[in-house]
């Protein structure tokens, strides 16, 4: 990247994606938009592992708000021509914090020079506003984490009502801020397999808080998650 100088960030218009990949084959990589029930948008990967990180976002509760194709970054070169690299995408955790995020099959591809050299300047671009830039390795989303997040995942549109919600967070409430899985899907409905989708679209939308880091039992632990700290504003509204 000698020569290459000036960086300039830009972001998607009104907070959604700056680039739109949408055919069924581009390049020998599968690609597909999906809509996102906690960022409420439509969201475009490409390849397998973008769909299982997509789906990671999507039912992480410590997550607030994510895209991807979030932004790109363009260099001027000596001889006049602009270069680009689009970040895969970003998320903002419930501490505020922004992560723009480079996902790849194998860590070898991160190891390859001109992939290299360009991400080590975007994130020095990037820190200067702050945000962060994490390299994901796409076999992370591999074993007994990835089932569980799928069985989560499907159940993401399962409707309830804001008796249902008032019901599970009165039950996190009366435990103490902390109650079984369990409980808290018996408190929404009494069927437990309506009480089981209710409990996992909720946490979708982020109503309740439960990790997915291992399998799931009626004794995993419960939480109200927290909210943005006051004056933090949220992704969608970052402005560079």
């Amino acid at each position: 990247m000698e020569g290459w100088h000036s960086p300039v960030l830009h972001l998607g218009e009104d907070g959604q994606a700056v680039r739109i990949n949408f055919t069924y084959r581009n390049g020998g990589t599968s690609t597909a938009a999906r809509f996102s029930v906690k960022a409420r948008s439509l969201q475009y990967t490409e390849g397998p592992h973008e769909s299982r990180y997509f789906r990671f976002l999507e039912t992480d509760y410590r997550v607030c708000d994510f895209q991807f194709q979030i932004a790109r970054i363009e260099w001027l070169t000596s001889t006049g021509f602009v270069r680009s690299y689009t970040f895969d995408g970003g998320r903002q955790d419930e501490t505020g914090v922004i992560t723009f995020f480079e996902i790849k099959a194998h860590q070898a591809y991160f190891e390859e020079p001109e992939t290299y050299d360009r991400l080590q300047e975007a994130e020095k671009e990037l820190a200067r506003h702050g945000i962060k830039l994490e390299r994901i390795v796409g076999d992370r989303f591999e074993g007994v984490i990835v089932d569980t997040i799928n069985d989560v995942y499907m159940d993401r549109s399962a409707s309830f009502s804001r008796e249902q919600e008032y019901r599970a967070l009165e039950q996190i409430e009366k435990d103490g801020g902390v109650t079984p899985l369990g409980k808290l899907r018996e408190s929404v409905h009494t069927d437990p397999r309506h009480g089981r989708a209710i409990a996992n679209a909720m946490l979708v939308r982020r109503i309740v808080g439960f990790s997915l880091r291992r399998p799931l039992t009626l004794d995993t632990p419960v939480r109200r998650p927290a909210r943005l700290p006051v004056g933090v504003s949220p992704l969608r509204n970052l402005k560079i």
